[in-house]
């Protein structure tokens, strides 16, 4: 696969390799830092999963789910990312986000994996796959997953249903 970074091509050729010999895990992790390309290695996992015609070297690039995928179109493809929000200040017994009334130098914002994208993922794994071959989640910067959020995820993560697959994305694994 000739738009991987060479430091990723082998982990993406043992992906292949166990998925071809059906030997895949239902979940994995890939953990690496910041912006050497993790997050584009889990999507090309994806395809060569959701790929109808899967090649020795990865997705065939032509068939509908390919496609789909290309288009940000596929029913079966769920990202889960991260997202910001303002941070709560507790004041006098009112709760206010600090963009009230104070400058937003001040403000901090601060970005999680949310539980209740967490379990829209999990409501979304548990139906039928739309193209009839399987499904994938990608969870983004799973190190900010809350305690709460990681515990709700952790026995779909440990036992995906059948014919899906979960990858968490993390720069730091012992954050995680």
């Amino acid at each position: 696969m000739n738009e991987l970074a060479p430091w990723l091509l082998n982990p993406f050729r043992e992906f292949v390799s166990a998925f071809s010999q059906k030997r895949l895990p239902g979940s994995l992790i890939l953990s690496c830092a910041n912006g050497l390309g993790a997050e584009f290695l889990a999507a090309s996992m994806a395809k060569h999963y959701l790929c109808h015609a899967p090649a020795e070297h990865g997705p065939c690039g032509h068939c509908r789910s390919c496609i789909a995928l290309e288009n940000g179109e596929h029913p079966d493809f769920i990202r889960v990312p991260a997202t910001e929000t303002d941070e709560v200040k507790q004041q006098s017994g009112l709760v206010r986000t600090l963009y009230d009334d104070e400058s937003k130098e001040h403000a901090s914002l601060q970005r999680y994996v949310r539980i209740a994208s967490l379990r829209a993922m999990q409501e979304r794994i548990a139906e039928s796959a739309a193209m009839g071959h399987g499904k994938v989640a990608i969870i983004s910067d799973a190190q900010l997953m809350q305690p709460g959020a990681a515990n709700a995820v952790l026995k779909t993560f440990e036992e995906p249903p059948e014919n899906t697959l979960i990858i968490m994305v993390t720069n730091s694994l012992d954050a995680l």
